[in-house]
């Protein structure tokens, strides 16, 4: 997970464990390229943002490698990873990089 933040650090990331989901990411055009548009238009917004990618799956898992989720500070998500507790922990994650500017790498 990466945490990309612009202007002053650790810029106000909060959660009260409620995510709130945006519409999938997409409607024509390429998943990937979407993402990236998406992406670019979040940034024009907000000054903190993380992005939580798959690198890995071992057995069945509803998204594949290389999905991709966008999570605002407020905890605010584009795009989805999986759903359920998963997704959920990863939110939480990434709510928690923000503040503390870092990244990281987890197995879940």
């Amino acid at each position: 997970m990466k945490c990309i933040s612009r202007g002053s650090a650790g810029a106000g990331a909060g959660s009260n464990g409620d995510s709130t989901r945006t519409e999938e990411i997409g409607t024509g055009g390429s998943i990937i390229q979407n993402f990236y548009k998406q992406l670019s238009a979040l940034l024009e917004e907000h000054s903190t943002l993380a992005i939580a990618t798959i690198t890995a799956v071992t057995g069945s898992s509803p998204r594949h490698e290389a999905a991709k989720m966008i999570v605002l500070p407020d905890g605010t998500i584009h795009g989805a990873i999986g759903g359920g507790g998963l997704e959920q922990k990863v939110i939480e994650d990434a709510l928690e990089m923000m503040k503390t500017g870092g990244s990281c790498s987890k197995i879940y």
